[in-house]
């Protein structure tokens, strides 16, 4: 029987050709799928070292402004200030003081698909278990935090009665509502009652460029939050204290009602009084 011969450059070209079917060497789909997989690993690692940054500025906000998740007791009734000469006002408006410095300070930045708002509840950007060490403490945190939503449940069924009809109903916040936004002679009315401006135009027209730059342009009104928000102005064209104001305004709720949100919106509570 005869040897048959094989071609050794026959053998080398068919080599060639099978290892180019299986590794693809002949083109560059390789290389665009290793820089597809590489883009992705640095589109991830920059999300994260983004997260990461975001993270220390608001963490560095909570430090200078105040942690709003600090110790806490229970407070006696009638009483508003806990042993440590907090109160629940300042809280209050620490929290919104913080929700504002991290507002300006990240300008509209997207942050995990949506833009950090007013509206925004603080309990949400802050919130952090690192504060919550022990179970004592996390106790403690969610006992306090329960009383300041008390408090801002009583400060907004005055603000949504004033919303609604420009004076204190109290029979009308005591069944479950959606949310109310109020306009600028409302607001006025409610900041009259609560003796935080009296008649004097000069600071009414004050209080207007304040209101005016934090109202909705299209509705021209503003949300509870919002009012919280803009205290520490109001406060220093009235030359007083935030917490001062917040005190002012729960005291026309004697009744101690809580306003209470309603899961939906409903279509009567839509329309929002902007006279």
């Amino acid at each position: 029987m005869s040897q048959q011969y094989f071609d050794p450059r026959q053998r080398a070209a068919l080599f060639e050709k099978v290892a180019d079917k299986l590794f693809d060497f002949s083109s560059s789909q390789e290389e665009e799928r290793l820089m597809m997989k590489l883009n992705a690993l640095k589109t991830e690692e920059l999300e994260v070292e983004e997260s990461r940054n975001l993270k220390n500025i608001v963490q560095n906000v909570i430090k200078s402004e105040g942690s709003s998740f600090s110790h806490a007791t229970h407070e006696d009734e009638g009483q508003t200030t806990n042993s440590e000469g907090t109160s629940q006002f300042m809280r209050l408006v620490k929290k919104a003081t913080s929700v504002k410095h991290v507002h300006d300070l990240l300008g509209k930045k997207i942050r995990k698909g949506k833009c950090l708002t007013i509206d925004q509840p603080a309990e949400q950007i802050f919130f952090d278990d690192t504060h919550l060490s022990s179970p004592n403490t996390r106790l403690k945190a969610v006992e306090q935090t329960a009383e300041d939503v008390r408090l801002e449940r009583k400060i907004e069924a005055v603000f949504s009665s004033f919303a609604r009809f420009g004076r204190w109903e109290p029979s009308e916040v005591v069944v479950s509502q959606g949310s109310c936004k109020i306009g600028f002679h409302n607001f006025v009315a409610l900041c009259e009652e609560a003796q935080i401006v009296t008649n004097d135009q000069v600071v009414i027209k004050k209080i207007h460029r304040i209101f005016r730059n934090y109202m909705d342009k299209d509705s021209g009104l503003i949300s509870f939050k919002t009012f919280i928000f803009m205290l520490p102005e109001i406060a220093t064209c009235v030359c007083q204290q935030p917490e001062k104001l917040m005190e002012s305004v729960l005291h026309i709720n004697k009744q101690g009602h809580l306003w209470i949100h309603a899961t939906h919106d409903s279509s009567h509570q839509s329309r929002k009084l902007a006279s």
